[in-house]
């Protein structure tokens, strides 16, 4: 799977592969795996992503204000 992020300014995005069984971060955080600081809706460490073969599970982090 693929996953790309765009934002408002053309320097807010990012495309990522993750290989089967890869487990990312996402959040708004530079720390997070996947960054999206410029996405005030979700918290600074919001979900964990986990890659299958064709599909990514998605689990809010108990930290995560709001849902996913």
């Amino acid at each position: 799977p693929e996953l790309s992020a765009q934002g408002p300014d053309a320097r807010h995005r990012w495309r990522k592969a993750l290989a089967p069984g890869q487990t990312v971060t996402l959040g708004r955080s530079r720390t997070a795996d996947l960054p999206v600081p410029w996405d005030e809706r979700i918290s600074r460490l919001h979900a964990e992503l986990v890659a299958g073969n064709e599909s990514i599970e998605v689990r809010r982090l108990a930290s995560a204000r709001n849902p996913v």
